[in-house]
Formats: C-alpha cells, sequence, structure tokens
C-alpha cells in the first residue's frame, strides 16, 4: 500500500519522488500518480456507468430498432436511409414523382416523345 502524503496542483510536473498531481487543463484537472519518479495518468472509473453494461457507449449507439427520431447512431443510421429512400424512390414512380426513379421516367417519357 503507498500513502499519498502530498497533492500538487500545477500546469508543469512537480520534481517529487511521490504524490498526486493535479493539473489544470480546460474544463477541470488531469490527474497523475508520481511513484519513484513514474508519472502515471489516474483514470477513474465510475460503478454505475459499469453495472449498466456499457454506460455512455450504449446509451449513444442506441439499438438496430431505433426510429429515424431516436437521437443516436442507431438512429442517425434509420435516418439516412428513409433519406436515400425518400430521394431513390421505387421503379414503380412515375414522371410526376420527385424521386430518381421519377426523373428517370420523365426522361424516357421525353425520349419516347410524350409531353
Amino acid at each position: 500500500m503507498t500513502t499519498i502524503k502530498r497533492t500538487y496542483v500545477s500546469t508543469t510536473q512537480p520534481q517529487v519522488q511521490s504524490g498526486l498531481w493535479l493539473k489544470p487543463v480546460e474544463g477541470g484537472y488531469a490527474m497523475y500518480f508520481i511513484e519513484g519518479n513514474v508519472v502515471q495518468p489516474v483514470n477513474l472509473v465510475d460503478n454505475a456507468e459499469r453495472k449498466n453494461n456499457g454506460g455512455i457507449a450504449k446509451e449513444l449507439i442506441g439499438s438496430v430498432q431505433d426510429k429515424k427520431s431516436a437521437n443516436t447512431i442507431n438512429g442517425a443510421k434509420a435516418y439516412a436511409k428513409n433519406v436515400k429512400e425518400t430521394i431513390v424512390g421505387t421503379k414503380k414512380d412515375t414522371a410526376s414523382d420527385l424521386t430518381l426513379y421519377g426523373l428517370k421516367a420523365y426522361i424516357d417519357d421525353k425520349l419516347d416523345g410524350k409531353k
């Protein structure tokens, strides 16, 4: 077991054999453990995040069943798929449909002499 006797708050690494160094950074502090002149970053673990099996990453990714309105990565994928389908359309689209298949039908009609 190691006992930390001193905590240092500094923008530069303190020249010490052991201690806890808090370095001011944008938005907070970075924490380092110094032992025998070896500096190691301290990684804090949120137990609640570990318990819910994935935490923020799982929340951001979402589920493959997410709707296009979901604020997740899978929701964004569903939205993109919907936009693609809306733009491409279907082979049944006519010249009056504002889709790529509709544009093809319009061009085909003009090439065939239809107005």
